[in-house]
């Protein structure tokens, strides 16, 4: 890792030089952090290597990240790649418009920068200053089968050592309860619930509706910080749930203002990832989408 450029912590404009470094170092950062999570099981282990460390200089990195490379990122995605899908609805604000100016920039893909690289996403965290003032502090998983550091793991231990902003109660939904395993640790540590059901969109139902969930299950309110991941698939590869699910999450201004962060993957048609499926949206409609919320204060992070 690289020492940190001068005018980066000074608040000024990187230069290219200085912009790469901040890159390069964030990237060596999450791989060391995947490595501790086991999360690229073909990687050897890395005795002496400090996990405390790493997550320390991986905070000061993406700091970086955001607040002096991000700006420069997007004014020149803007640039060479105007928006073509603006949103239907151009009243929709969020929270956080001041936080999603120093995000992890977004690369063409729609994803960062180290997306192609590290398939393993360690995105900006917000300040722990906006946790420390919510009454419940709530970790949503909402397609949480699959490895358990490749994914609420990853999320768990982004908060883990930040002061005051440790989870306190963790909720993953997974139909396939042969696909959930959580170790006994965090199970006690984080008050894990699993929930074996399907998550369907618009259905207004308790058992399938996830907003109807966040509101009249779990009784989340505004004044809780509620972090949501969603990862569901219908099973059809001409479909692709989560379009839909953040198209009633985006005109349901109730349940909208209960996530302060969001993680969802988007399908879009890309042969090189995902053959000749998900034809109907396109990897554009997915970059205009992500930086438009963005840009209106929602906290969205693409997951991979």
């Amino acid at each position: 890792v690289r020492g940190q450029p001068r005018l980066a912590s000074e608040g000024g404009e990187c230069q290219a030089e200085e912009s790469a470094a901040i890159a390069d170092s964030v990237l060596l950062l999450n791989f060391a952090w995947a490595i501790l999570n086991h999360q690229h099981l073909l990687l050897p282990p890395a005795p002496g290597l400090s996990k405390q460390m790493v997550k320390s200089e991986h905070r000061r990195w993406m700091l970086l990240l955001g607040r002096c490379v991000g700006p420069q990122r997007r004014q020149r995605l803007a640039e060479q790649i105007p928006i073509k899908y603006p949103l239907l609805n151009q009243e929709i604000r969020g929270q956080y418009l001041e936080q999603t100016k120093h995000l992890e920039p977004l690369e063409p893909s729609g994803y960062d920068f180290s997306f192609p690289v590290n398939f393993v996403l360690l995105p900006f965290l917000l300040s722990p200053e906006q946790m420390r003032v919510h009454r419940r502090r709530v970790l949503i998983d909402a397609g949480a089968g699959g490895p358990f550091w490749w994914g609420t793991g990853a999320l768990v231990d982004m908060y883990e050592d930040v002061e005051g902003a440790r989870f306190e109660e963790v909720m993953l939904i997974e139909p396939d309860p042969g696909r959930v395993a959580v170790p006994p640790d965090i199970e006690a540590l984080y008050n894990v619930t699993v929930w074996n059901r399907a998550v369907r969109v618009g259905t207004r139902e308790a058992e399938s509706d996830l907003l109807v969930m966040m509101r009249d299950t779990l009784q989340l309110e505004r004044e809780d910080f509620v972090v949501l991941k969603f990862d569901c698939d219908v099973g059809a590869a001409e479909n692709s749930m989560e379009w839909g699910f953040l198209a009633d999450l985006l005109v349901e201004e109730e349940a909208l203002g209960l996530v302060d962060e969001l993680f969802i993957e988007m399908h879009y048609f890309h042969p090189a990832a995902w053959k000749n499926e998900f034809a109907a949206h396109s990897i554009w409609q997915h970059l205009d989408l992500l930086r438009q919320l963005r840009a209106r204060g929602i906290v969205v992070h693409p997951w991979p």
